[in-house]
């Protein structure tokens, strides 16, 4: 029986009944975690413009009212003929339109969706991470050469933002899914435009506990990475602040705000201050600690030409 040809004292019974009929089709129509981040590995723009009604071209459509209708009336008239096989009961059929009204007013379609939307956000963060692999939205060596950059905290979320316009979701659910989801890159990606932005070339043997530095000139190393720990915390403190400040309105929906993010402004202007003087100390310390290298490596290439030239 169709839904309009409900008899009119019953239409709001049967209402309620096709819309929990529907419902019970979304966590079929709207795929998992696992599946979502093997499919979005495999996508390719040009799979943009097929119109088929299939749950690998979902990320192309999650806004496309008409698409979805489509795509939830074929879910739903498979499940109901299942159903029949199975318990031999009456199909229920259902008007596209009504479907289309349904997928357009649904509280519970709504949720489910941007659900999905936002674990899409999270495979694609995971991809972003993975910078030397091709996706749909870029090649592996822009997101290097990203990664590589000086404001790559920024170019990082702004690249996730893009990709999911470029899919067509909606720049409220990427920017939940980002929040939601900032375990995954926030302290990385941090970390990663700090290193970007106070490194030299021979990093390692300067830093590392098992480097050049710490080998031959331990006192210098100690002090090199103690100032190095406290100008990291002090910057990502400050860069918390400054983060907040652009995103403020996602973070107080979502109550993750930290309490770095809610100092004052005079606080912060202090810190920046305080950023500044211990970045020129961990600079000039950066800069010995390199020549120290340097001289190291230096006289073991003089030794072993001396020893070549037989004359020690």
């Amino acid at each position: 029986m169709k839904l309009n040809q409900v008899v009119p004292n019953t239409f709001h019974q049967e209402h309620l009944r096709v819309n929990k009929l529907l419902d019970d089709c979304l966590y079929g129509l709207f795929p998992n975690q696992e599946y979502i981040n093997a499919n979005l590995k495999n996508l390719t723009p040009v799979q943009k413009n097929v119109n088929y009604y299939k749950k690998n071209f979902l990320p192309f459509h999650t806004r496309d009212t008409f698409w979805l209708a489509n795509y939830l009336e074929q879910v739903f008239n498979q499940t109901q003929a299942l159903k029949k096989f199975s318990s031999q009961r009456a199909h229920v059929g259902v008007t596209l339109s009504y479907i289309k009204k349904y997928v357009e007013e649904s509280p519970k379609f709504d949720a489910v969706r941007s659900y999905y939307e936002q674990n899409l956000v999270r495979a694609y963060i995971n991809m972003t991470l993975d910078y030397q692999a091709d996706d749909f939205f870029s090649k592996g060596i822009i997101k290097t050469d990203e990664r590589n950059a000086l404001n790559y905290d920024q170019l990082f979320r702004d690249r996730v933002v893009n990709a999911m316009t470029f899919l067509g979701v909606e720049r409220g659910s990427t920017e939940i899914g980002l929040e939601t989801n900032a375990d995954l890159w926030r302290d990385k990606v941090k970390r990663q435009t700090f290193f970007n932005n106070y490194s030299m070339d021979n990093m390692n043997a300067v830093v590392s506990p098992d480097g050049i530095l710490a080998k031959n000139a331990p006192n210098r190393w100690k002090k090199l990475t103690s100032t190095g720990s406290k100008f990291y915390q002090r910057w990502s403190d400050l860069n918390d602040y400054q983060y907040y400040q652009q995103h403020h309105a996602v973070i107080d929906k979502l109550g993750t705000v930290t309490p770095n993010m809610l100092i004052t402004t005079e606080k912060a202007n202090k810190l920046e201050l305080d950023t500044d003087a211990i970045a020129f100390e961990f600079e000039c310390l950066l800069y010995k600690a390199a020549e120290t290298v340097a001289n190291v490596v230096n006289e073991s290439k003089a030794i072993e030409r001396d020893i070549q030239l037989g004359l020690i």
